[in-house]
């Protein structure tokens, strides 16, 4: 009797310092529970209890330690981690949690030259007000920007290859033409390009690029003087 009594005791007390913590993480565009979803909580520098959200983006902790801790909400769909600091109380009710989450765009599409040869390897360069990011075509002249894409204006440019054969002369003027840097959708200066307009989560799948060329000038040998 003695040593149920004490059992009871220990998993009275083993109750008692423990609580459930439960929740959602939804995305915060379309409102809708995002599947997969990785919870953490954080205690200092360790990672103590984590989950993955079911298929409606809800989730539950069970016997967390009563505690301070820092949640964290992260999918690799969405914009960053979304961290906030909160308190387990044993012997209250559940400690309900939301996290919503920025949803990240996309932006693919493909470059070609002024005939509508792919052009692979290109360098693209990506600027928006929070962000410069760069990519690469790939051996088809396509490219599938869809890491850290917050929404906001961005203007799209690209560089044409190392090594890129010039185009042909002018036909009339026979004057030498060279690539050069080329804005979306195929402005030579930046001042006449056109900015993409990305919403949360947007998907711009078809966007491209056709790159520019301009006159070369060649400068002439100077002659000696007599």
């Amino acid at each position: 009797m003695l040593l149920r009594f004490c059992c009871f005791l220990v998993l009275w007390n083993a109750s008692a310092i423990a609580q459930t913590v439960d929740g959602s993480v939804v995305d915060s565009a379309s409102g809708i529970g995002i599947a997969g979803a990785k919870v953490e909580l954080i205690q200092g520098d360790e990672r103590v209890y984590s989950v993955s959200a079911d298929p409606q983006g809800n989730f539950r902790l069970e016997k967390v330690k009563e505690g301070s801790y820092t949640v964290r909400f992260s999918s690799p769909d969405h914009f960053r981690e979304l961290n906030f600091r909160f308190q387990v109380i044993a012997g209250t009710n559940p400690a309900k949690l939301e996290g919503r989450l920025l949803p990240l765009g996309r932006i693919a599409g493909h470059v070609m030259d002024s005939k509508g040869t792919p052009l692979p390897n290109a360098r693209l360069e990506v600027v928006s007000e929070t962000m410069h990011l760069f990519a690469r075509t790939d051996s088809n002249g396509k490219f599938n920007l869809h890491h850290y894409l917050v929404p906001g204006n961005y203007s799209l440019s690209a560089i044409p290859p190392v090594g890129l054969k010039p185009p042909a002369p002018e036909q009339d003027s026979g004057r030498v033409l060279g690539w050069v840097r080329t804005y979306y959708p195929g402005a030579a200066d930046a001042q006449t390009a056109a900015n993409i307009l990305l919403r949360p989560g947007g998907q711009l799948l078809d966007i491209e690029i056709r790159q520019s060329a301009e006159h070369f000038s060649i400068p002439t040998e100077r002659l000696p003087q007599r």
